[in-house]
């Protein structure tokens, strides 16, 4: 008995181009935080772990940092930003759309990115029994769009005459074999 070997069924390109989109509207959103408190402050080494945890309790930390010398009446970071008249509105903006996107931060050689996991877009087969229900499905997909070459083939009739194990699909213009089938 061979050994069993998970083949893909499918993969949501659409849904996995958006999350790439949302990880990279958050590493955006991450830069304009950090440029718009290094424009504010004139700080240059922001700590990303920080600032991602909490935009604007990092933020109030840099501003009791920064004014530590000169803040003589012992003044909350919130009253010496009221003071200086920085407008932490923009900050608390981006910190909205920031908090907005889900997605983890992961630092891969001190770099910081928002990873998007390929795989929880991607469906396996379970079991050998699935393996030979996808095989069959599509190899009678190769063989459609081998007739497909010589004749024209209603989609429409090929999904009625399959039960429904074969679709097709319009948006990618292809033949699929239906989950419904190989997990049934």
């Amino acid at each position: 008995m061979s050994k069993f070997k998970p083949m893909l069924v499918s993969f949501d390109d659409k849904s996995f181009k958006e999350a790439q989109e949302k990880a990279q509207n958050k590493h955006l959103l991450r830069v304009e935080a950090t440029e718009w408190i290094e424009g504010v402050l004139n700080v240059s080494n922001i700590d990303v772990q920080k600032l991602h945890e909490d935009m604007t309790q990092y933020f109030k930390e840099l501003v009791s940092e920064a004014y530590k010398d000169v803040n003589q009446l012992e003044l909350s970071a919130s009253k010496l930003i009221e003071a200086k008249e920085i407008r932490m509105y923009e900050l608390r903006e981006i910190k909205s759309k920031y908090e907005a996107i889900d997605l983890p931060l992961t630092m891969v050689d001190e770099i910081p990115t928002f990873s998007v996991d390929k795989k929880e877009y991607e469906v396996w087969t379970r079991s050998e029994n699935m393996n030979n229900k996808l095989t069959k499905g599509n190899a009678f997909i190769f063989a459609l769009n081998q007739l497909s070459g010589d004749i024209n083939v209603s989609h429409r009739f090929i999904t009625n005459a399959t039960s429904g194990v074969i679709r097709y699909d319009l948006f990618k213009n292809e033949y699929l074999v239906s989950p419904e089938y190989i997990f049934n």
